[in-house]
């Protein structure tokens, strides 16, 4: 056989290996399930590859979730979560159950890993009040004092209060 023939079937073969190690998963085990949302942990098809935590609710997808669970605010009728890929911003979302509609607060603050967690969780992430626009979360770590942000969705920002 001619040997650039060979060679661009192997070139063809370990390129369709990359895109289907990349572009499928093996799995998408539903690690947590309720009326609200699912989230599913994809297993890549890879050996050594990394897996990918999607959260999924009315019908859209957050792929790179960083934070714990999801906290519900029902003043707004929207679930809040982070999403981080390595090497970039995190992604603070308020997404509408409702509309379908989501705010995306981008922050350099490595910032809601624990969301979801029972306040009385020693590592934890949640509100501790809605005023308008505005909500206050609390981010709780052992015996670190607890960091309050103050959360405005109408101005899309997040910063550290005292």
């Amino acid at each position: 056989m001619n040997r650039n023939f060979l060679n661009t079937i192997v070139s063809v073969f370990a390129a369709a290996l990359c895109c289907v190690g990349c572009a499928s998963s093996r799995g998408a085990n539903i690690v947590f399930k309720d009326d609200r949302v699912v989230i599913r942990e994809k297993t890549p098809s890879l050996p050594h590859g990394t897996g990918d935590m999607v959260l999924e609710a009315r019908g859209r997808s957050f792929k790179n979730l960083y934070s714990n669970r999801y906290i519900w605010i029902p003043e707004w009728g929207s679930i809040l979560f982070v999403t981080h890929r390595e090497g970039a911003v995190y992604k603070l979302h308020v997404f509408a159950l409702e509309t379908k509609h989501d705010i995306t607060i981008q922050t350099n603050i490595p910032f809601g890993s624990d969301m979801g967690r029972a306040k009385t969780d020693k590592l934890t992430c949640f509100i501790e009040k809605v005023d308008g626009d505005i909500a206050v979360l609390v981010e709780r770590s052992y015996k670190s004092p607890d960091i309050r942000y103050e959360l405005n969705r109408a101005k899309k920002s997040l910063r550290p209060i005292r």
